[in-house]
């Protein structure tokens, strides 16, 4: 658990900075994370 917020903390922290890569960094890993719940819902719908 303090890793999760730990990580939490540290991408907070690089987009309070004003850091371009990390907001890049931020959208791609939503991104993912978006289609990652999209074949979930495929994974679900073909069970």
């Amino acid at each position: 658990m303090m890793m999760i917020s730990g990580l939490v903390l540290a991408v907070v922290a690089g987009v309070e900075a004003g850091d371009k890569a990390g907001r890049n960094e931020l959208k791609q890993m939503k991104l993912v994370n978006a289609q990652l719940a999209d074949v979930n819902r495929q994974i679900e719908s073909m069970k």
